[in-house]
């Protein structure tokens, strides 16, 4: 029989890192060890004796804190699966390196869901590409930080690839009024919300001629997060280091 998962917190303080703590309790104490967690990492000594116990560190922290976790994570031998979005450049790199020492799952969105919606949207952006002026709205709780959310960005992301080309190149952040100037083609338009305790809901309008087709995910749990990210590092314990995604999970 294999033996338990040994899992760590990142966040632990945190919304989500209350939830990722609960549901290990209460739905995968068959699977999963909870070791410990750590709400807020000011340096990698904080966080090594924590990275030494563990199989998997899940993070749900913030960007500022990325390079800590991740390096903490490379010294100390165990895999790191994080939801944790706004990440930059410098985050991302800092991932990438400790990817050739353990294995690393980033996503924005570990809801099952999102990514079936991000298939959908792989097969659909071709077929309208003529036709299709495309907008992504996202609404979320008054207290997220960052906008457009790193799920909206993902699902832009998809889209852009599906089209032959990238979200660098063809995304148009907030800027209305439009002015004098039309809407270009080959874009996708961006728009936030933010207010309440909104959970997290993403629509994807294709404006076409004499029709619109809509897609959308609504989150009405938090738990679906942590669901999804306990059960990605149950996925990820047995891998090779390398940088994985949850279609990587989910294939």
């Amino acid at each position: 029989m294999t033996a338990r998962l040994r899992l760590g917190l990142a966040g632990s303080s945190g919304r989500m890192g209350a939830h990722v703590r609960a549901l290990a309790v209460e739905s995968f104490s068959d699977t999963i060890e909870f070791v410990g967690g750590v709400s807020r990492a000011t340096n990698v000594s904080e966080l090594a004796p924590l990275c030494a116990q563990i199989d998997v560190l899940v993070d749900f922290s913030a960007a500022k804190q990325m390079s800590i976790i991740a390096r903490a994570c490379a010294d100390g031998g165990c895999a790191l699966v994080s939801g944790t979005t706004g990440l930059g450049e410098e985050e991302m790199q800092e991932l990438s390196v400790a990817s050739r020492l353990v294995p690393i799952l980033h996503a924005a969105n570990f809801s099952i869901g999102v990514h079936i919606v991000a298939r959908a949207l792989a097969e659909i952006a071709p077929l309208l590409k003529e036709k299709a002026d495309i907008e992504i709205l996202e609404k979320h709780h008054r207290s997220k930080a960052d906008a457009p959310s790193g799920t909206a960005l993902f699902l832009g992301g998809v889209i852009a690839y599906a089209l032959g080309t990238s979200l660098q190149d063809s995304a148009v952040w907030p800027c209305l009024p439009y002015k004098d100037t039309p809407r270009a083609q080959d874009t996708i338009h961006f728009s936030s919300q933010r207010g309440g305790d909104v959970v997290g809901t993403h629509r994807i309008d294709f404006f076409c001629p004499e029709e619109v087709v809509t897609l959308e995910h609504q989150a009405l749990d938090r738990r679906v997060f942590a669901r999804g990210a306990l059960q990605a590092a149950l996925w990820i314990r047995a891998r090779a280091p390398k940088m994985y995604t949850m279609e990587d999970v989910l294939s």
